[in-house]
């Protein structure tokens, strides 16, 4: 199994925008010391990734990783570090999708294959990553979107009920 060896929480450091101004003041200018933007970048929250279940514990997304190669799956998780180690994270990684229901996507190019796991957020530092799949085209399937979408409504409906 290629996902025996990844962990299944990725945290995500996101300083609010007032500290991200400054860290890049701080970094690009001559007059003011890295030593205050790591100051400030210390009151960043932490965010986690956590992969969507099944009443019966079955996982969408680690079933999806489980059909990729170790290669693809390695890009895959590397972008996912990626996502952990960077205060700021590239929008061509991750980025919220337009025209949904707060759909985030987590995008992964490896070679021509284009990797898509889309998620939500959970309050400000839960992102619960709950369908994965190889994308063929620009533009993403409004099924694909509509089975994220799906998840998240019974994500939150189960929450409820605990």
């Amino acid at each position: 199994m290629v996902n025996a060896l990844f962990v299944q929480h990725v945290s995500l450091v996101q300083p609010p925008l007032s500290c991200l101004a400054e860290c890049y003041v701080a970094r690009f200018s001559k007059n003011k010391s890295l030593e205050k933007c790591s100051r400030i970048c210390e009151h960043a929250t932490m965010r986690k990734i956590k992969f969507y279940r099944f009443e019966t514990g079955r996982s969408p997304v680690e079933e999806y990783f489980d059909s990729l190669t170790n290669k693809q799956f390695e890009k895959v998780a590397f972008v996912l570090d990626i996502i952990e180690q960077l205060d700021i994270v590239p929008r061509k990684f991750f980025k919220k999708l337009q025209s949904t229901d707060d759909i985030w996507e987590v995008r992964v190019q490896q070679g021509n294959n284009i990797f898509r796991i889309l998620g939500f957020l959970d309050g400000k530092d839960l992102v619960i990553l709950n369908h994965g799949f190889t994308k063929k085209s620009q533009k993403i399937p409004q099924k694909e979107i509509a089975t994220a979408e799906k998840r998240k409504k019974n994500y939150y409906n189960r929450k409820a009920k605990k």
